[in-house]
């Protein structure tokens, strides 16, 4: 099953795609899982690069994962969470805009990213709402708020959630924004039972 969605999101946006997390709870690299014959990782630079041309992995304190053309950068504050890893995305962005993407959503559709960039608001994050309820690593952030976001990780509050709220972000229904929106989309991999249910399901597509 591959993202239907082929079309760039313009020169203003680079694609940063966060690998940094530990994968405690799937026991190995969850990236490097493979799914359908490809590394998970390998699924999310394909959906990146069908919306930019500028794609790079922030990789927080790992090992970049083997074998990915595109630039690869380490959080700049090792061990500050999700906001970390945004804060190297916007620091390393060479658009002014960065859309921001998790390395566990293998079937994450383009569609989300032009529903988002259509409420990009100056100095104002663009956060999805899915389904299942807020997706702030699914969103594009303006590079005018690298230094806002340096400073929150400095004044050592690393919660997410808060900060996007203080910086008054757009949150994008999905569900009401686009009219053949699919819940897996948002499928994300945190344990081995997670992937095995989505190979039986792709299974099950391909055999219909």
């Amino acid at each position: 099953m591959e993202n239907s969605d082929k079309t760039s999101l313009g020169q203003e946006v680079a694609v940063a795609i966060l690998t940094g997390g530990l994968s405690r709870r799937f026991g190995s690299p969850k990236a490097l899982a493979s799914l359908e014959g490809r590394r998970i990782i390998d699924w999310m630079v394909a959906a990146a690069s069908r919306l930019s041309d500028e794609v790079f992995l922030v990789t927080g304190d790992q090992p970049s994962p083997p074998g990915i053309a595109c630039p690869a950068y380490p959080d700049r504050r090792p061990g500050c969470g999700p906001l970390g890893g945004i804060d190297s995305a916007l620091a390393h962005s060479p658009r002014p805009w960065v859309a921001v993407m998790p390395c566990d959503m293998p079937l994450l559709d383009g569609a989300v990213y032009h529903a988002l960039a259509g409420y990009r608001r100056a100095g104002r994050p663009v956060l999805a709402r899915s389904h299942s309820g807020l997706e702030p690593l699914v969103s594009l952030w303006p590079c005018s708020l690298a230094r806002p976001v340096e400073q929150a990780l400095a004044s050592g509050d690393f919660a997410l959630y808060a900060w996007t709220r203080r910086w008054r972000a757009v949150v994008v229904d999905l569900p009401a924004e686009i009219p053949d929106y699919r819940p897996e989309w948002f499928t994300n991999i945190n344990y081995r039972e997670d992937l095995q249910a989505l190979m039986d399901r792709l299974s099950r597509v391909s055999g219909e």
